[in-house]
């Protein structure tokens, strides 16, 4: 039996599972329950291995166990700028923001900037976890990440067919645009957060009514709990 900390106590069977509510601590999670043990909208938790549809931008990225994808993209765009003695120019400048009328400032009469090729995404796994009993539990959208690493996308990452070349913290199309970049380049960059495959994780939530699925618990204050997190975190849940 492991001590936790405010003297919350849990019991562990080989593979991850909590036998015991973790009691004593008198924060919003107190008495969490092992999803078996929950009734519907008690707060509980569900450990195990995640799987399901984990999210994939299939434009740039080969197949992986990611949980959530952000692809940015940003334009070197005509932009007015001003000096220290306030005169007004135009110049370029990398955005993911360009100004669509930057044809109307006097300083950039004439110039135009277009909107990107490649839209911005934001990529969700339509997540399940899978206990160490076999059962799989559906994980209700919503949820969020706790105390996860992020992962930084490197080139082996990206797909065949995408000639991206890896800069800094950015991919860019041609390196030009690394060396001299002009109005209409553009670049990419992704902020994603993935799962070690086989690795246990912890799933904090509420039980619900049909008994397969852990979705949000909120609590008395109005505040929601709804996130995977490393298993680690299971002795901080009930603070």
């Amino acid at each position: 039996m492991n001590r936790l900390t405010h003297f919350c106590l849990v019991t562990f069977f080989l593979g991850g599972i909590a036998m015991f509510p973790l009691v004593g601590c008198g924060g919003p999670l107190s008495g969490i329950k092992p999803i078996q043990q929950a009734a519907p909208g008690e707060p509980a938790y569900v450990v195990g291995i995640p799987g399901g549809k984990f999210a994939n931008d299939f434009d740039f990225l080969r197949s992986a166990p990611y949980l959530q994808i952000g692809r940015t993209v940003e334009m070197h765009a005509f932009a007015e700028k001003s000096d220290a003695s306030g005169a007004v120019t135009c110049g370029s400048e990398w955005t993911g923001d360009p100004d669509l009328k930057v044809d109307e400032r006097p300083a950039c009469a004439g110039k135009q900037n277009r909107r990107s090729y490649v839209p911005n995404r934001a990529l969700w796994a339509d997540l399940t976890i899978t206990g160490a009993d076999g059962k799989v539990w559906s994980v209700l959208s919503g949820w969020s990440l706790k105390d996860l690493p992020a992962y930084t996308v490197q080139p082996g990452d990206i797909v065949e067919n995408q000639r991206l070349i890896s800069h800094n913290e950015y991919f860019y199309f041609n390196q030009y645009c690394i060396d001299a970049p002009q109005p209409e380049c553009e670049r990419l960059i992704f902020k994603t957060t993935r799962v070690d495959p086989g690795v246990e994780y912890i799933v904090v939530g509420a039980a619900t009514a049909d008994g397969a699925s852990i979705g949000p618990f909120v609590d008395e204050k109005g505040e929601r709990h709804f996130y995977i997190a490393p298993l680690a975190h299971l002795s901080e849940i009930a603070k």
